[in-house]
């Protein structure tokens, strides 16, 4: 009995330093796991800790996992992890990834295709608003803090999901009288289709690692944000090749999350309420 005993301490010990880590549920299991295995493999080998690939098949399913204790690290964007920590105080960012031009934030865009619309000004109660998920920080969370600050409301004209920023973005092309909004990022994508640029939010806060903090120690925390931050994959070709098969959201290099980034996003939820019904 004590050979038992002594064999299930030494295996619950074995698995004491896996990392269970589950990205952004943006594609089938297969493709996500491919997009992760190499920086996965690579904080292995810096850290020397285990990290485990657990997939979510949504935002929900990601959050539940999370909150129940059978993930440690999720990836998020600012939006969710607002939400995530008003009902569950254990979730800390801790890593800020940069997007392609090497900046640890983007804006929320509000643009058109109508030559009839060069300003906010200009559209009337017939304009259609396009916007992506209800719960993406470029929907309505975002658009209706612009449309506020011009003196306007959402609510007032005619909106719709299209669940993507590109597909906010091809909707415009082919639409008359409307408007939409969508990251900064995405629209650097589409630059030659020039698109007008009516108006911006303040910076957002990029996509970031949040730690479970009842179950991933600070010391755990350190090492793997030594293991990211020690790269500059924008200015070094050695780090560039190192990163290029890892995922668009994380080969761009990081910054240590700050406390404060993601107070335009607390402020705007405290004046506007999302609703549930669209």
């Amino acid at each position: 009995m004590r050979y038992i005993t002594i064999f299930i301490i030494l295996f619950s010990l074995s698995f004491s330093d896996t990392i269970r880590f589950s990205p952004l549920p943006v594609d089938n299991s297969p493709r996500l796991f491919e997009q992760y295995k190499h920086m996965l493999k690579y904080l292995e080998k810096e850290t020397g800790y285990k990290f485990e690939f657990i997939y979510s098949k949504s935002y929900r399913d990601l959050l539940k996992k999370f909150k129940s204790g059978k993930i440690d690290i999720i990836e998020l964007g600012p939006l969710p992890f607002v939400r995530l920590k008003d009902e569950f105080k254990g979730a800390e960012p801790f890593l800020t990834f940069n997007s392609k031009d090497g900046k640890p934030f983007y804006n929320c865009v509000l643009v058109t295709k109508d030559k009839n619309i060069n300003s906010l000004s200009n559209i009337n109660k017939n304009t259609k608003v396009g916007l992506t998920r209800n719960l993406s920080t470029c929907g309505y969370l975002m658009s209706e803090h612009i449309f506020v600050e011009n003196n306007k409301s959402l609510e007032s004209f005619d909106y719709t999901y299209l669940n993507t920023h590109s597909n906010v973005l091809l909707t415009l092309l082919i639409k008359d009288n409307m408007v939409g909004t969508v990251k900064s990022t995405v629209l650097n994508q589409y630059k030659h289709f020039n698109f007008t640029e009516l108006s911006y939010s303040p910076d957002i806060p990029g996509f970031a690692f949040v730690a479970n903090k009842n179950q991933v120690s600070n010391e755990k925390i350190q090492k793997i944000q030594h293991a990211i931050l020690k790269l500059d994959p924008l200015h070094n070709e050695k780090d560039k090749e190192l990163v290029s098969k890892w995922s668009s959201n994380t080969k761009y290099g990081a910054i240590k999350t700050k406390k404060n980034s993601y107070d335009v996003v607390y402020q705007a939820m405290k004046n506007i309420q999302i609703p549930k019904d669209k």
